[in-house]
């Protein structure tokens, strides 16, 4: 086979290809005139074959192309480039507009550039419309998404954030890029974030959604509460790849919740008061009272009547106290307490003689030891009340011939700030270890409560909080509750 044998049929063989492709294919000279297509191309632009032969691609490609294109093919005819690609517009027959992916290139012949070059054409548009109706969709999402008043985040483990609306840049006082890229757990106090984890456990391709509530630290550091529902996004093959969740503040929601409960517990409380304790004082003085009407003079009956006495007289004690502390409760409960710099030594006095003038038939002897630099607190009015609750318990409790209370008070330095420790110690029955992980609690205790005291030290547990104090109580002789208790209280020196 010579050679012009060979050329015919590699040019019979490119004729065979070029027109059964079911991609563009024409051949243009240096101008951009077509010499020869395929019908691919015709079909693509709506014109026959014969049409575009008398056409240069500049009369169907959009103007704007024409200024990017004419240097590619520019710098191919120099030999700069060998070839060139270009993603551009068609200009259909009808006035559509045609996306193309074109490749061009020169024709060679016997390995000498000839004066014709070719072009690959592949119609793109469907795939250009479906990237613009995807980016026009993400555009219209992420509207939705930002005009949202709910906090929407998406994060990946471990809390890294890959997205935050408006409303959750809002809500936290931070700008996006301080928030992309780092974990939300931050944000969130330590022992709450538990339950993060917790939730997303029982997210699965089966059950995708799972909602909870945790507290979050706001930026000027307050503690709010927020909602979220998560949702997880799966791979093909069903795994976790990140989470999408919808949060929104409750903060006000938790707040009157607990208004609620709060009101529900003092409901409950008071009933079961009035229900128990004041009905226990009310059967001791009609026992008592059964005694006093019996009309034996012997002198046992004699000792009897004294000992109901001494009872009447000690009920009315404690009905007293009880009435003074619930007093004390509705005004914690119903009006705003005020802090204010306190004389410790003027209120123990004050209450220590209230405690005498109260029990002046019994024998009470209350020793005092303060530190002669102890003077001003952080406290209010309510501390008065606080005091003479814990006086009031070693003598209540206590069922000593000679009733003794020990009240030290001296400086101490702690952790977060200087404090002065005041100690009321007693020679009462003391507390058991058991009672003494609920005693401050204000929840009333049927079994364990004695004459008021669950009313008069949760009293004395609130005032102390109050005043942003601590309280605690532990035996007067170490490893013996029997021997008496030793009431802690701390408040702030000033």
């Amino acid at each position: 086979m010579n050679l012009n044998e060979h050329y015919q049929r590699d040019n019979e063989i490119f004729n065979q290809l070029m027109h059964q492709s079911p991609i563009g294919i024409a051949i243009v000279d240096k101008r951009g005139v077509l010499v020869d297509c395929n019908k691919a191309l015709g079909d693509m632009l709506g014109y026959s074959q014969e049409e575009l032969l008398n056409l240069s691609f500049e009369d169907f490609t959009h103007p704007e192309d024409l200024n990017k294109e004419w240097p590619m093919i520019k710098n191919m005819w120099n030999g700069e480039i060998d070839k060139y690609h270009i993603i551009k517009r068609y200009i259909h027959k009808s006035g559509e507009i045609i996306w193309v992916d074109l490749v061009g290139s020169i024709l060679y012949k016997n390995k000498e550039k000839s004066t014709l070059g070719f072009a690959f054409v592949q119609d793109i548009t469907e795939r250009v419309k479906a990237k613009e109706e995807l980016k026009r969709s993400k555009e219209y999402y992420q509207g939705v998404i930002e005009d949202q008043t709910e906090l929407i985040v998406r994060w990946k483990f471990n809390g890294i954030l890959t997205f935050v609306n408006n409303s959750y840049c809002e809500y936290f006082e931070k700008k996006r890029d301080e928030l992309i890229g780092k974990s939300f757990l931050a944000l969130i106090p330590e022992e709450d974030r538990h339950l993060i984890n917790e939730n997303i456990a029982n997210i699965t391709l089966e059950n995708p959604i799972a909602s909870h509530e945790h507290r979050v630290i706001k930026s000027d550091g307050s503690i709010g509460w927020t909602e979220w529902v998560n949702r997880g996004i799966f791979n093909e093959q069903g795994g976790i790849i990140e989470y999408q969740s919808v949060g929104r503040d409750i903060t006000e929601r938790k707040k009157a919740e607990k208004i609620m409960r709060l009101a529900r517990d003092r409901s409950e409380f008071y009933k079961d008061l009035l229900a128990h304790d004041i009905s226990n004082i009310f059967n001791n003085i009609k026992l008592s009272l059964k005694l006093l009407k019996l009309e034996k003079q012997d002198p046992q009956t004699l000792i009897k009547k004294k000992e109901a006495i001494n009872i009447i007289e000690d009920q009315i004690k404690r009905g007293s106290s009880l009435i003074s502390n619930v007093r004390s409760f509705s005004v914690l409960d119903n009006e705003e307490q005020t802090i204010k710099s306190v004389d410790i030594k003027n209120v123990l006095h004050n209450a220590i003689e209230s405690i005498k003038s109260r029990f002046n038939k019994e024998n009470i002897n209350i020793k005092m030891k303060i530190d002669e630099d102890i003077s001003i607190v952080s406290a209010g009015d309510m501390l008065y009340n606080a005091f003479e609750n814990l006086i009031l318990n070693g003598i209540m409790h206590n069922r000593n011939d000679l009733k003794v209370i020990w009240i030290n008070a001296s400086k101490i330095q702690l952790n977060d700030g200087k404090y002065v420790k005041l100690e009321f110690k007693d020679n009462g029955i003391g507390i058991s270890n058991e009672r003494k992980k609920n005693i401050f609690q204000r929840t009333y205790d049927r079994e364990n409560l004695t004459g008021g005291m669950g009313i008069g030290l949760s009293l004395v547990s609130r005032i102390i909080e109050l005043y942003e104090g601590k309280l605690s109580v532990e035996n007067r002789i170490y490893g013996d509750y029997t021997k008496g208790s030793n009431f802690i209280v701390y408040l702030k020196e000033i």
